[in-house]
């Protein structure tokens, strides 16, 4: 790359580095290349009071309330630790017992928000909470202090003032059955009184009572087969009934089915109105089942294809076993006590949405496919179980459990076609994947669903949660919290230095290294990544060698450019281990690269960590692992994304903070 004297330019863009004196000879053509190096420097209008400092530092507390007399591990991070697309660094790590608080001083990229805490037992679930930092300090609780006292506990959701028993006693049905008449025998379009099936009978045409009242009674064992029932019939459902192609219950007919009892068929409508009920405490299998308000109530068996209401309004409630491919309710209310699985959950027509659900304690709601909220209200029970495939939020709000220490939990395999502006309420732990959302999306999501930047960030907590659906017969399915699967990523900056070998490109890869330290260590790694400059160059710190020739360390000749878009090694450098102050701050570090004259070897010059305040920088030190330009590409040129660009930063040193994670693409390594 450059064939002059030179020195090289520490680019330490998010770091300064450390005070040195200036190392040029005026008489050296080094110096003169510095000069028209500040000269040409591509931003003009460098802030006066750019430091070119990219770190700032917080102080993190972590408390832990959860199980008397155990131990667990904190973990504090840059971003979501259970994402593996985040970029998490590990910022500080430590113990705490049950009740104490971990506190630590952690270096973090100026532009971060907030950070994540891991509380981990010795079983080795995790849990994972987010917390703003404000003034310079984050603050995270797992559990309560309530936990373990004497307290009073919450009631949760507990729904039995919304379970039925049977209409009908199987001793009342006894006692009507000796009076009933036989159904084939009566007037159709008009019963009175009691009828009763007892053996199988097909009706020819639609059964109805003026008064509005009449019971028909299948005996077990017996089938009745009918394509339309009309007001004021009550059908006892004690052996099959079975329903043809378009079968419709009007008006206020009803449908009681025993726990021996059956409904099969292709197609059933209740379109009867706000008076209408259906029971049932036995086994229903159909096609389409369409429910129009009244009241839908489940304690046995249901599988449908498609469960809908065309009219809106009503109430479901399932405290059974009820499984349904398609579902569509519009204002709805539905209320989950035991083991519920859709496939679709409301995703046909727009606007469509189905008022309230509610997930009782302990209840468990599968929705296998995807649920689309549309601004209706989900409530979830003490330790109730909440999952969905793809959940597609569109302002509905999710609201958990009152008691901090009863949580409930929610997996989402995927979220698509956001927008939010709702609000989640109470307490719960979650599992999502991010990997179909953008930015923005993610960033309301994390908003409205897990709270990010509001008041309501201390209530909800991040898991990798295994689910146990309920065994049959049973209402409460269980959740198996997991690790992290992947190792820890410590806290890192990168050093990228330009020398004066030719003036001119601003590239900043003439040499680049990264740093690893985490808070509280006496030990920090170096690592090299690229010598983009053509000449014989060291690595120091604190005046110790490091590489004593940066190509050499890849296996390579000096006018080799390795690692920018030019050439490569043929070996790994060795990753090098220095001692640091526990407290050390990536700016404070004393590094240094040390380049030989190219026409003299007797001559050297040296680049420093820490650039001038308000002047041209030869070294940035950036946050994390940084993916630097490519040869010939001025950083300007490969950090040019509109409101985040390097040239906005350096010309203001309180805009554009995160320019570093918005390359332009083709222009970086």
């Amino acid at each position: 790359m450059k064939k002059y004297v030179f020195l090289l330019v520490c680019l330490i863009g998010i770091t300064s580095c450390t005070d040195h004196k200036d190392l040029y000879n005026p008489d050296n053509e080094s110096e003169q290349k510095k000069e028209e190096y500040d000269k040409n420097f591509p931003v003009t209008d460098v802030d006066p009071n750019q430091d070119w400092n990219s770190f700032t530092t917080a102080k993190v507390s972590v408390t832990v309330y959860e199980d008397w007399g155990e131990t667990y591990t904190v973990k504090v991070y840059t971003a979501n630790p259970l994402d593996k697309n985040s970029g998490a660094m590990l910022l500080a790590k430590g113990d705490v017992k049950n009740g104490g608080t971990f506190t630590a001083d952690v270096e973090l990229p100026k532009g971060l928000m907030g950070v994540y805490a891991a509380r981990i037992n010795s079983v080795g679930e995790w849990l994972v909470k987010y917390s703003t930092i404000n003034n310079g300090s984050a603050s995270i609780t797992f559990g309560s202090m309530t936990r373990g006292r004497n307290v009073v506990q919450s009631r949760g959701l507990n729904l039995d003032d919304v379970k039925q028993n049977s209409p009908y006693s199987e001793s009342e049905i006894e006692s009507y059955l000796n009076s009933a008449i036989e159904l084939k025998n009566g007037k159709l379009d008009n019963l009175v009184g009691d009828y009763k099936v007892t053996s199988d009978y097909i009706l020819p045409s639609e059964i109805h009572s003026e008064n509005s009242h009449a019971l028909v009674i299948i005996e077990e064992g017996v089938t009745l087969t009918t394509s339309r029932v009309g007001r004021g019939v009550t059908i006892i459902v004690m052996g099959t009934l079975n329903v043809t192609d378009n079968c419709q219950f009007t008006e206020t007919s009803k449908i009681v089915v025993f726990p021996k009892g059956r409904i099969t068929g292709d197609y059933l409508n209740m379109t009867n109105g706000n008076d209408a009920s259906f029971y049932n405490a036995g086994t229903v299998k159909l096609g389409t089942l369409i429910v129009n308000g009244g009241a839908f109530y489940n304690c046995g068996d249901i599988n449908v294809g498609y469960l809908q209401n065309s009219g809106g309004g009503g109430k479901i409630v399932n405290n059974g076993y009820l499984n349904a491919e398609r579902v569509a309710l519009q204002g709805t209310d539905i209320f989950v006590l035991c083991h519920t699985v859709f496939g679709t959950f409301n995703t046909e027509g727009a606007g469509i949405g189905f008022q309230n659900c509610y997930i009782a304690d302990n209840a468990y709601l599968e929705v296998k496919k995807e649920l689309i909220g549309n601004s209706s209200q989900i409530y979830l029970g003490d330790r109730s179980i909440l999952y969905i495939g793809q959940y597609t939020y569109n302002n509905s709000k999710i609201n958990g459990p009152s008691d901090s220490n009863e949580k409930a939990y929610i997996k989402i395999d995927g979220v698509t076609s956001w927008w939010g502006n709702g609000s989640s309420s109470g307490y719960y732990t979650i599992d999502v994947n991010y990997s179909s959302l953008d930015d923005w999306a993610k960033g309301v999501f994390e908003h409205d669903v897990l709270g990010h930047g509001t008041s309501l960030e201390r209530h909800f907590a991040e898991a990798k949660l295994e689910l146990k659906v309920p065994a049959q017969g049973e209402c409460s399915g269980k959740v198996v919290i997991n690790g992290k699967d992947d190792e820890d990523v410590i806290n890192a900056a990168t050093y990228a230095f330009e020398d004066l070998g030719s003036v001119g490109d601003y590239d900043f890869n003439d040499v680049v290294f990264k740093v690893s330290h985490l808070s509280g260590s006496t030990e920090a790694t170096v690592e090299l990544l690229a010598a983009g400059g053509t000449l014989k160059t060291a690595v120091k710190y604190n005046n110790e060698v490091l590489w004593s020739e940066v190509h050499e360390a890849f296996g390579a000749s000096t006018n080799t450019m390795i690692n920018t878009g030019k050439g490569s090694g043929t070996k790994i450098p060795d990753i090098k281990t220095i001692t640091v102050p526990a407290d050390a701050l990536f700016k404070d570090l004393n590094f240094s690269i040390v380049v030989t004259d190219a026409k003299d070897e007797t001559k050297t010059s040296s680049v420093v960590s820490t650039p001038t305040v308000g002047g041209a920088p030869q070294c940035l030190c950036i946050p994390a692992i940084w993916k630097w330009p490519k040869e010939n590409v001025s950083i300007v040129k490969a950090y040019n994304t509109e409101s985040h660009s390097f040239g906005d930063w350096a010309g203001n040193v309180n805009q554009a903070n995160d320019w570093y994670e918005h390359p332009v693409a083709g222009q970086v390594f």
